[in-house]
């Protein structure tokens, strides 16, 4: 566990490849088994739950608590200044010019993924049953809080830069993580029909 705990701590390289992991495989496996859920809603709920607090636990933990307070506010509310920082057009096309900020970008848009998508497996009547567009909106509004909640919290702690392009890029992971779920949900019932058939 320790091993573990070092990889996502620190720089190494490959916590990445377990950040994708960690959001892949729990989510490929709660959508397979998602027409076996739906025939055990409590068990759904309950291990959706957990899951979500386990998720949420973790992301309070590495964007709030685990930072440590540098003791400059710092504020950033320019819209899309770290895209504009680290691309740039040229005359062969788009061209990467910070790869770390991209690094940060992408980080931003993978941590909120499992957001969406929990919502609406643990709590389908809220967010996963309705209207895909309907769903999309409740995500993205409970995302946004949830991130901006974070970016105000390291403002008061001076532990981070509180910044839009943070709060954008957690959104719109987290709406990607729920259309994943849409379509997962899509596939498990074709499969269902077609074994009917």
């Amino acid at each position: 566990m320790a091993y573990l705990r070092s990889l996502v701590y620190t720089g190494d390289p490959r916590r990445y490849a377990l950040l994708v992991l960690v959001i892949l495989i729990p989510g490929v496996v709660l959508g397979v088994c998602s027409s076996w859920f739906d025939r055990h809603r409590t068990l759904r709920r309950a291990l959706g739950l957990v899951a979500l607090a386990v998720y949420v636990r973790y992301v309070l933990h590495t964007t709030v608590f685990a930072r440590v307070s540098g003791g400059v506010v710092s504020v950033r509310l320019v819209p899309f200044w770290s895209y504009r920082e680290c691309l740039e057009w040229t005359d062969t096309g788009l061209r990467v010019v910070a790869p770390d900020i991209l690094e940060q970008i992408v980080l931003n848009y993978a941590l909120y993924l499992p957001l969406g998508y929990l919502l609406a497996f643990a709590l389908p009547e809220a967010f996963g049953d309705g209207s895909v567009a309907g769903g999309t909106v409740c995500v993205g509004l409970v995302a946004a809080t949830v991130s901006l909640s974070c970016e105000v919290a390291q403002l008061l702690m001076q532990s981070g830069w509180a910044e839009y392009d943070d709060v954008f890029g957690n959104t719109v992971g987290a709406v990607l993580g729920y259309l994943f779920y849409c379509m997962a949900r899509a596939a498990s019932s074709r499969r269902v029909l077609d074994r009917e058939r």
